[in-house]
């Protein structure tokens, strides 16, 4: 062999050496275009999770929201209640006293009926 194919077959070699480095790096830019894009599409999958997850606690904090409106509408109406309870008490006492009242007066009455028959005959 001589010296010019052993210089061309070193040429060659580091030539051959470089495109397999070439070859080595588009693979692992390949691999890591790769790892990139299934990354993306995972945090694409948590990003719709999490959408779903904030648009469920939004309901449920709507949906407390809600039940505190009408806890406190139902808190509102018994007050109500009670205070028209207590209204019916005094009034019914004030008609309890009236009706006793009248009785009293319908048996004075009475009484004075019967003394103006007595004093009549």
């Amino acid at each position: 062999m001589t010296i010019e194919s052993q210089e061309e077959l070193i040429i060659l070699g580091n030539e051959l050496k470089k495109q397999q480095n070439i070859a080595a790096q588009e693979k692992n830019h390949t691999i890591k275009k790769e790892e990139l894009s299934r990354t993306c599409e995972k945090l694409a999958e948590v990003q719709e999770k999490l959408k779903e997850k904030i648009q469920a606690s939004q309901d449920k904090q709507e949906q407390s929201f809600n039940m505190k409106e009408k806890d406190s509408e139902t808190k509102k109406i018994i007050n109500e209640m009670e205070q028209l309870k207590e209204q019916f008490k005094v009034k019914d006492s004030a008609l309890l006293k009236l009706e006793m009242e009248k009785f009293e007066l319908s048996e004075r009455l009475e009484e004075s009926h019967d003394e103006v028959k007595t004093v009549a005959k």
